[in-house]
C-alpha cells in the first residue's frame, strides 16, 4: 500500500491541468475550493484563448499607434535600422579564403 503524498499529488494535478493553475491565479481561487470545483476545464481553456487573443490584438494596436505617431513626428514609417556597413574598398579587399578558415569539416 502506498502512502498519500500531497506534494506529489499537487504536482501531478498541475502537470495534468496546467491552465487550471493559470485560471486559479487569475481569479485568486484556492485549489479545490467550491468555486474551483464548479468550473469546467473547457471554460478555462476558452478563457485562456480569449485572454491570449486579446493580448495579441492589443499589442498589434499598440504597435500601429506607435507607427502612426512616429510617422507624424519623423515622416518615416520605420525606425532607423543600424546596419554594419562595409565600404566599397573593404568589400573589394575581402579574402574569401579567410571566411573558410573557421569552418570545421567532419
Amino acid at each position: 500500500m502506498t502512502r498519500f503524498d500531497g506534494k506529489d499529488y499537487i504536482i501531478q494535478w498541475n502537470n495534468r491541468f496546467p491552465l487550471d493553475r493559470w485560471w486559479r491565479e487569475k481569479w485568486k481561487i484556492p485549489l479545490f475550493s467550491k468555486e474551483h470545483l464548479e468550473i469546467d476545464p473547457i471554460s478555462q481553456v476558452l478563457e485562456y484563448i480569449e485572454d491570449k487573443e486579446f493580448e495579441s490584438v492589443s499589442e498589434k494596436i499598440k504597435l500601429e499607434i506607435e507607427k502612426e505617431d512616429r510617422l507624424k513626428q519623423t515622416g518615416k514609417l520605420i525606425n532607423n535600422v543600424k546596419t554594419n556597413s562595409v565600404s566599397i574598398d573593404e568589400f573589394e579587399n575581402i579574402n574569401i579564403g579567410d571566411l573558410y578558415d573557421n569552418i570545421e569539416i567532419e
